[in-house]
């Protein structure tokens, strides 16, 4: 016999007796019907690594997509076509995690829990790392940018700063949001490593929560997950401004 999920509709073995993801007491099921097993239960981490990598390519297809209508003010059906795909493998993304990781089923390409939590703490320090040195390296190509740059070719900074608010354009809706990715524009510059650095980035905490749904994860878990990067950013964000006050 094993045990099963009425409300979630997910097996357990026969050790346990409240469902781990909503606490309801688990029912008795013959072993014959192991067979119900569903295959996203048992393939969890591969059908994850896909919904990463179409993510990926989305996002990529995205940051493409905005630079086109920021530039030349056409495909913005392409554009909402984009987000909209890449909110919903993000959707599916957490959803399927909140749904089916930890479940006893997985198949972990023979490694231990043990190898999978220790390569989790490893990525979220990579991730944090990662991160670090992506917005160090944004905040001083934007300091030597606009600093440096624009004052070697006698510009003042006043007079860039009247540049960018004279792109603003709001006597329509499209050239409102045109205008404000023309000035988002001036501050990427550089939309190939842009791209890049999203990748890069998102990559790597998306395998990192790959490898983190072998345990159970809620939503709470994701939730103080999110909150735990923001406040990382944050500290990064206050450090690189404060040196920049400093000098």
């Amino acid at each position: 016999m094993e045990k099963y999920c009425d409300n979630c509709k997910v097996s357990y073995p026969d050790n346990i007796s409240y469902c781990p993801k909503c606490g309801k007491l688990l029912i008795e099921k013959n072993i014959e019907e192991r067979g119900k097993i569903k295959f996203v239960q048992r393939f969890l981490l591969p059908i994850l690594f896909v919904l990463l990598v179409w993510g990926l390519v989305v996002c990529v297809e995205v940051i493409d997509n905005i630079r086109y209508c920021a530039t030349l003010g056409i495909g913005w059906m392409d554009l909402i076509v984009s987000v909209v795909k890449l909110c919903i493998v993000r959707y599916l993304f957490d959803r399927i995690i909140v749904r089916y990781s930890g479940n006893p089923y997985i198949f972990k390409f023979g490694l231990s829990d043990q190898t999978y939590s220790s390569i989790e703490k490893n990525l979220n320090q990579i991730v944090e790392v990662s991160v670090a040195i992506v917005m160090i390296i944004a905040f001083i190509w934007f300091f030597v940018k606009v600093v440096f740059i624009d004052l070697l070719i006698n510009k003042r900074l006043a007079d860039w700063i009247m540049g960018c608010l004279k792109i603003l354009n709001f006597s329509s809706l499209q050239k409102s949001i045109q205008s404000l990715l023309q000035l988002i524009c001036i501050f990427i510059d550089s939309w190939h490593g842009f791209a890049i650095a999203c990748t890069l980035c998102g990559g790597l905490a998306g395998v990192r929560d790959i490898f983190m749904s072998v345990h159970y994860v809620s939503r709470e878990d994701i939730k103080a997950r999110e909150e735990k990067d923001t406040i990382i950013l944050d500290k990064i964000d206050s450090a690189i401004s404060g040196n920049n006050k400093e000098r």
